[in-house]
């Protein structure tokens, strides 16, 4: 993925500000020069490599004409006045640097890169710029954008003050053949400082440098133990639904051919009484209704209960009956089916999700562990 441009550029043969390498060079003869610029084998090849901005403490291991360099010193991130050896002027606060392409590809070309005190223009280390580095320093500002590695808050917080070590390359692997990798955290009761640890520190994965959305990992057998429980969750309430289906099937079949008696009951007529009146009533007497052009009861008496061929029974309704089995026959035998399948598809990826570490749906690590 390329974040901000090609990922590669061309190898120049710009030799940048360096005074020494310019003055060397104006001194060569063309052949001299061309075999200089060769490096073929491993043999010395001068290139931009300014000088380094050697401290009075430092010791310093440099390749040949090269740019690598192993420092031992205090600590420094940055020029003569950076860190706790700086102007802080901390004590115990060693360090030991190992850097190939200090300042990057082009360490000629980088503004502040190279202090400006100096005339001829020597480099200092620099925690963004340097091609590749493992640093180690008995007390740093490791996680400062300034004096450290510019890192991301994360869950574990920026560190101040303590002892560190800190790798950044383009790429870093970091490979084991049999012994195993270990990410522990919180090995000591004490801190470099001396101070006590109280708690866990975090083990922070983050991808981009950007802590914004930073989650929880998932502890592997507490997830499969949780995904067994709602398995077995979901077993018990379809098979709850099940005995639903297969009761109100009964209830269905019951309902169609359902009847039941109804006494004849005869509603005498009330005639209608023309005119425009008001109920009169006094206490424990009669109430008397006058209603206007209408009949409130058919004249004829009304027989209730005598709609069958049999008086006082009521028959099957047919639509109730042909909704009663189109119900019966969805709940009864298509449900059925699907609850049917349904568990036995549940089951199976229940199976293959935490118990088949043969199966690409497979949710745990084999080799990856957590706390």
């Amino acid at each position: 993925m390329v974040f901000f441009g090609p990922t590669f550029k061309p190898v120049d043969d710009d030799f940048g500000p360096s005074f020494e390498t310019n003055k060397i060079l104006s001194e060569m003869t063309p052949t001299e020069r061309a075999k200089a610029k060769g490096g073929v084998a491993q043999k010395i090849k001068m290139e931009t490599a300014p000088e380094y901005n050697k401290g009075e403490c430092e010791e310093v291991l440099r390749s040949k004409g090269g740019n690598a360099l192993i420092i031992l010193g205090r600590d420094r991130p940055g020029n003569l006045i950076s860190g706790y050896g700086g102007v802080k002027n901390q004590r115990a606060a060693h360090a030991i640097r190992l850097t190939a392409g200090m300042g990057g590809r082009e360490v000629g070309k980088i503004p502040g890169n190279i202090d400006v005190s100096p005339p001829e223009g020597r480099m200092s280390p620099n925690n963004q710029l340097d091609a590749a580095t493992i640093y180690l320093s008995q007390k740093t500002d490791i996680d400062d954008d300034q004096a450290g590695f510019n890192c991301a808050y994360g869950t574990a917080g920026w560190i101040y003050g303590r002892s560190a070590v800190a790798m950044k390359a383009d790429s870093v692997r970091i490979l084991s053949n049999d012994g195993g990798i270990k990410l522990i955290t919180s090995a000591n009761r004490t801190n470099s400082q001396g101070g006590n640890v109280d708690s866990y520190a975090d083990i922070n994965f983050i991808a981009g440098n950007d802590s914004s959305d930073i989650q929880p990992l998932v502890k592997g057998k507490n997830m499969a133990i949780a995904v067994d429980n709602i398995f077995q969750y979901l077993d018990k309430i379809m098979t709850t639904i099940n005995g639903i289906v297969e009761q109100q099937n009964k209830f269905n079949t019951v309902l169609t051919t359902h009847t039941h008696p109804v006494p004849p009951i005869v509603v005498p007529p009330l005639a209608s009484t023309p005119g425009i009146g008001a109920g009169v009533a006094s206490w424990g007497g009669p109430v008397t209704t006058t209603v206007t052009g209408m009949t409130t009861i058919a004249s004829q008496p009304l027989f209730v209960g005598q709609t069958g061929p049999t008086p006082g029974m009521t028959e099957v309704n047919p639509a109730v009956s042909a909704i009663g089995s189109e119900t019966t026959a969805i709940f009864g035998t298509q449900t059925k089916q699907r609850i049917v399948v349904d568990k036995n598809n549940m089951w199976s990826s229940n199976f293959n999700f935490t118990h088949n570490n043969n199966s690409k749906f497979y949710l745990l690590s084999k080799n990856v562990h957590t706390t």
